[in-house]
């Protein structure tokens, strides 16, 4: 990535999602749909430099079968729905996303593999819009860290509710920082938040247990001063 090309870049540093307590799910919907909008120019050209270590990872953790349902919830502008949909030509991967800006660079990413089977639909993370009991797999990468606390238990209540008894989950966030570089980039994350999405560092494992997924596994990965955690689960 050259540093001169990130001078020439418009980026977004007002409207910043919060996540604050007190936002309302409406409020908070209505913020990133904006937000996103805004970013989803830039967002390939500078997420990946700190996310892709984590998201390959749990991608491969998942071991999605072929012929499997799976849900990729957040999908943004398509990195994971891409390697999702292209190992599983038997099964059906949808992707879901609040931004129709994101989703729109998601449809052009997917015209890689014209002939996959796969869906993209806008809806809210917190409100999905499919029956219960309807994949196999939820994946979600740097969304649940993005959300307001009520919002991400929200949202951690419909991957439960949408997905089948044995299905996994595969989610990454931002985790928090361990070395003093880490805490510098964590800070320079918070002033520009386009650097990883809008996330937020977050520990997510008490709230996967709390919503009664047993965790299996975990790891974490520093890419660019970023610290990602991996969450395995299942549904009992």
């Amino acid at each position: 990535m050259n540093p001169k090309s990130l001078l020439r870049w418009r980026f977004p540093l007002t409207g910043i999602p919060r996540t604050a307590r007190g936002v309302t799910s409406a409020q908070s919907a209505s913020t990133l749909r904006a937000w996103y909008a805004r970013i989803a120019h830039v967002y390939d050209a500078v997420v990946p430099y700190v996310s892709e270590e984590a998201r390959t990872e749990a991608l491969s953790r998942l071991n999605v079968t072929n012929g499997e349902q799976v849900l990729d919830l957040g999908t943004g502008t398509g990195l994971a729905l891409l390697s999702l949909a292209g190992g599983n030509s038997k099964g059906w991967t949808e992707g879901v996303d609040l931004s129709t800006e994101m989703l729109r660079r998601a449809r052009r990413r997917m015209k890689r593999i014209p002939h996959a089977r796969y869906g993209l639909r806008q809806a809210d993370a917190t409100s999905l819009p499919y029956p219960d009991d309807s994949f196999d797999v939820v994946c979600s990468s740097y969304l649940l860290d993005v959300l307001p606390p009520t919002d991400r238990h929200e949202a951690l209540q419909e991957m439960k509710r949408v997905l089948r008894s044995g299905g996994r989950v595969g989610a990454v966030t931002l985790t928090h920082p361990e070395r003093a570089l880490e805490r510098l980039w964590v800070g320079m994350a918070r002033a520009l938040p386009f650097l990883a999405g809008g996330a937020r560092p977050v520990t997510l494992r008490p709230s996967l247990q709390d919503t009664g997924f047993i965790v299996t596994d975990g790891s974490t990965h520093c890419q660019a001063g970023l610290r990602s955690a991996v969450y395995l689960a299942t549904l009992g």
